[in-house]
């Protein structure tokens, strides 16, 4: 398989913003998967340490399909500053791997 392979990862602090972009992204066969969990963060924010419980979303996709998630993901997130970061698949079960590829080909599913 010569599929590449990578999850792209992001937080928001509402549940009903985590499940619409997931939804969303796996109709537009952007991912083939998204997984969300809440997770608390603690950062740095106009020069203040701040705290949020936040909604963290780990979308499984191909490289192929990367850029195009990541840019629907910054044009329909709520934050200013999304975090928005991509991290390789350096390997996986094989037959996983091909049910991520052919989940994330390029025809949108059709929602009836």
């Amino acid at each position: 398989m010569s599929t590449e392979f990578c999850i792209v990862m992001s937080t928001t602090d509402s549940e009903d913003e985590s499940k619409s972009l997931a939804k969303s992204v796996i109709e537009l066969r952007l991912a083939a998967c998204v997984q969300t969990t809440v997770v608390h963060s603690t950062f740095d924010w106009d020069d203040k340490v701040s705290e949020a419980d936040e909604y963290l979303m780990l979308f499984k996709t191909t490289n192929d399909r990367a850029a195009e998630l990541k840019e629907y993901l910054s044009q329909n997130h709520s934050y200013d500053v999304p975090e928005i970061l991509e991290i390789p698949i350096t390997g996986g079960g094989a037959s996983y791997l091909e049910w991520m590829a052919s989940s994330t080909s390029s025809t949108p599913k059709i929602v009836v």
